[in-house]
């Protein structure tokens, strides 16, 4: 699948048949965590159908629940989450009427700026303190895992996304380009579009990232890449709006907001 499709694609991509990396573990390390405000706001791409990435700070939605009255943490555990999480974002895509919430944290390796996506579809509410179900589609996590797109912030109203292709991963591995920790999922309709679920460390998969973007495929691949996102809205209207929700201020549209469980 070629990236140019990621804006179109990228609702149903973290499923286990899609065409993104995968692992177990997060790709990030609490040393190289890098939060870029710039990329805070509401984006706009059109890749055949258009499509809406809702970006908010994980600390401010926290700082409107109240979350972060450490009075709330029942342990170390919590704090530990406090810490890690408030330098994330909050992702919500939607396209059409197809809705899907993700937590992105940002980290840096030398100086290209990654974020590692994983899925929150579950923890959300309708803005009444209730809780909710998400559409069918995007309850197919049987296990949770982290994926990788690589952001460049082409300047403060566009950015570039790329994701990395499983098909280029599966090529270095056998052709023994690359050493890394891996299980092989073999698809239940008996193709060869295998799934190799990376289970290395956190450590051993920034190394991987070093080596996998001076790699021959991943330069060709990110050629052709020509996904680009347009700010329609900037840092404070967006978070203004998702606060509004929140308070139960304004129609949601569909878009639920991720409760923070501290316990």
């Amino acid at each position: 699948m070629k990236t140019r499709s990621i804006l179109l694609s990228i609702i149903v991509v973290f499923t286990v048949s899609s065409c993104i990396i995968r692992s177990l573990y997060p790709f990030y390390t609490k040393d190289t965590i890098y939060f870029e405000e710039r990329f805070l706001g509401t984006w706009e791409g059109f890749d055949g159908k258009p499509n809406k990435w809702i970006v908010v700070s994980v600390e401010d939605v926290y700082h409107v629940q109240n979350a972060l009255d450490m009075r709330n943490c029942k342990g170390p555990l919590c704090r530990e989450r406090i810490t890690t999480e408030i330098e994330a974002y909050f992702l919500i895509i939607k396209v059409k009427d197809e809705i899907a919430i993700y937590l992105m944290t940002p980290f840096k390796i030398k100086n290209d700026l990654f974020l590692d996506v994983f899925p929150i579809n579950n923890y959300c509410s309708d803005g009444s303190g209730n809780g909710c179900e998400m559409k069918e589609d995007f309850k197919s996590f049987n296990i949770k895992t982290h994926s990788l797109l690589k952001l460049d912030v082409l300047n403060n109203d566009t950015v570039k996304m790329h994701l990395f292709d499983k098909f280029e991963l599966r090529k270095l591995i056998e052709n023994n380009k690359i050493k890394i920790k891996y299980h092989k999922i073999e698809q239940s309709d008996g193709t060869k579009d295998n799934l190799y679920l990376l289970t290395a460390s956190s450590v051993e998969l920034q190394r991987f990232i070093e080596k996998f973007i001076r790699s021959k495929e991943f330069k060709e691949d990110y050629d052709i890449d020509d996904s680009k996102l347009n700010r329609i809205k900037n840092r404070e209207d967006t978070f203004e709006f998702i606060k509004n929700i929140i308070a139960g201020n304004t129609p949601s549209n569909g878009i639920r907001i991720p409760i923070v469980d501290l316990n």
